[in-house]
């Protein structure tokens, strides 16, 4: 049962992200918020100042400052960009990635969790069916 169960954690791992909204909630440089296929992680964060926050990349205007945006975040400025800046009114939400409406379901859940097993990130051992409780 345990094994599953920390299977289950590292799949909603996999697909949950947050949805940037005023940026208040999220850590810039460790949470996950880029909108992207695979790892919603920033991948150029190296030699980004350790205390960004995401009122940095924005304009008094709420607009995201791209150049800014480009000159910092080589790989991820253009999906940074694509992010609407207009959603600065509400509240950042948690969100599942997989699903048109970002609510997870178990149908986009056991989608992750086979795209994982054929990406060898999760062991085949894991036995769902036969595991004794303890």
């Amino acid at each position: 049962m345990w094994k599953s169960l920390v299977w289950g954690k590292e799949i909603l791992h996999q697909g949950a992200r947050w949805q940037i909204g005023d940026g208040n909630e999220v850590d810039l440089l460790n949470d996950p918020w880029i909108p992207r296929p695979t790892t919603f992680n920033i991948y150029d964060k190296l030699h980004l100042p350790p205390d960004l926050k995401f009122i940095d990349l924005k304009l008094a205007n709420d607009q995201w400052d791209a150049e800014f945006i480009r000159a910092i975040f080589t790989e991820d400025s253009r999906l940074i960009l694509n992010i609407p800046s207009e959603e600065a009114r509400i509240k950042d939400t948690f969100i599942w990635h997989y699903t048109k409406n970002r609510d997870y379901n178990v149908c986009s859940g056991y989608r992750v969790a086979i795209d994982q097993i054929y990406e060898n990130k999760i062991p085949l051992d894991v036995n769902l069916e036969n595991e004794s409780t303890p």
